[in-house]
């Protein structure tokens, strides 16, 4: 061992990509050594995500996450505010990058809990950049509250 080894890492293995080798993004995310990329290719993906291990998640041309017709309420609590979200992130170390986030809420009636986008339960070094957001209902409509 030349002491260098460190410096170059082993090679990567390839990326998972959606829908080719997964047709969800979940199941990627599941299937996913910590660590890994997850290609996502353009369509529109009619899912709830929990990201709860290091990934880099990429989109090519803004694929659409959007939130199912029937979706699981997991619900998380801060202060008393009940919350659950389109994309939960619960891990340190991950990227979602490249999508199209349309938080379109259908059947949702329980005014008790706030649904939100994108929430980060816990982690460090989480980076959501260079998405779009679509049907984000204006912050002026309800007092902010901190957390």
């Amino acid at each position: 061992m030349n002491g260098f080894s460190s410096f170059y890492p082993e090679k990567e293995k390839s990326p998972i990509i959606v829908p080719t080798n997964y047709q969800t993004i979940q199941s990627a995310i599941d299937a996913a050594n910590p660590g890994s990329t997850i290609i996502v290719k353009p369509g529109v993906y009619e899912e709830q995500l929990y990201i709860d291990k290091p990934l880099n998640i990429i989109g090519v041309r803004f694929p659409i996450i959007r939130a199912p017709k029937k979706y699981e309420m997991k619900k998380f609590s801060i202060k008393g505010l009940k919350i659950t979200a389109l994309i939960t992130i619960g891990s340190s170390n991950v990227t979602l990058r490249g999508f199209n986030i349309d938080t379109v809420i259908r059947g949702f009636t329980n005014s008790n809990i706030k649904f939100t986008a994108i929430f980060i339960i816990k982690g460090s070094d989480v980076q959501v950049r260079e998405n779009k957001f679509q049907n984000i209902e204006s912050a002026k409509k309800h007092k902010s509250r901190k957390l």
